[in-house]
């Protein structure tokens, strides 16, 4: 056997292990409070395609997930260990009805104390080590999430815990109280944009750099549509072609001036932005 064609072959595993199950509009808690292209979410509850994943990105999936089990199962012990705090479950399904539909997910640890008999929630996610410079705070989709296991489960606890996969960060974590009208909020709203039509197209972004002199502008693509895992886009086809994060005008006496006569197309649409 060739060295690299271990390469191929756990490509080939990763692949084979790969599930995947039509949507057919079925919610689950993982897609409440989602920040984002409701376009996206819409086309994926409607089982539109999307992009394949590649070996690596398996990889990456698969990485997280054993971590936060490990971290997981790793902060129940201690807890149990050191606290007034007892291991009731992990890795169980969990649901909540919402106007006759359920919408299930699966927590991650499920604890109880032993003197109160309060129910805590705890609940990880793996990121990137970049990420953590954008976590002021705990992210509305993992709170809302957090905040269904605890009204399926009746928990008055909850504790999110987001983990560096890359280990610089360690880890952080977040209290999360309970909020039965904010999650059904989410959960009506997340319904309605489902059964409604199509959502619109995300726009471009704009910034507005202030100088010495005359502000200047560029057009930013949005992060949604540079993360987006529809096969089409339809986002990204109907924007135009722009240089991103360039300056491509300036103000000018009478209004905005592209920098090069290449961008006179991009004004109109800057325009329109700043309506």
């Amino acid at each position: 056997m060739k060295p690299e064609e271990l390469t191929d072959l756990l490509a080939a595993h990763y692949l084979a292990q790969r599930k995947s199950w039509k949507r057919e509009g079925r919610l689950y808690m993982s897609d409440l409070g989602d920040e984002g292209c409701a376009l996206s979410k819409w086309r994926t509850l409607k089982d539109y395609p999307q992009k394949p994943k590649t070996p690596g990105e398996l990889l990456m999936f698969k990485q997280g997930d054993n971590l936060e089990e490990q971290v997981a199962d790793d902060l129940a012990s201690i807890l149990a260990d050191k606290t007034d705090w007892a291991l009731v479950d992990r890795q169980t399904s969990v649901s909540i009805t919402v106007d006759g539909e359920e919408i299930t997910g699966k927590l991650d640890i499920l604890m109880r104390n032993v003197v109160s008999a309060e129910l805590l929630v705890l609940e990880v996610k793996s990121k990137r080590g970049r990420a953590f410079s954008f976590l002021p705070e705990a992210k509305r989709p993992n709170i809302c999430q957090t905040r269904g296991y605890q009204d399926g489960t009746g928990a008055t606890k909850g504790i999110l815990v987001y983990v560096d996969r890359e280990g610089q960060n360690f880890m952080r974590a977040f209290a999360v109280e309970p909020d039965h009208d904010d999650l059904f909020a989410a959960a009506r709203a997340l319904q309605a944009m489902r059964d409604g039509p199509a959502p619109d197209c995300m726009k471009l972004g704009y910034k507005r750099n202030s100088n010495k002199g005359a502000d200047s502008f560029s057009l930013t693509m949005p992060w949604q549509v540079n993360w987006c895992n529809d096969l089409e886009c339809p986002c990204k086809k109907s924007m135009p072609s722009f240089p991103d994060g360039k300056v491509i005008a300036k103000e000018g006496p009478t209004g905005l001036v592209a920098t090069d006569k290449q961008y006179d197309t991009l004004i109109p649409v800057l325009m329109d932005l700043l309506k």
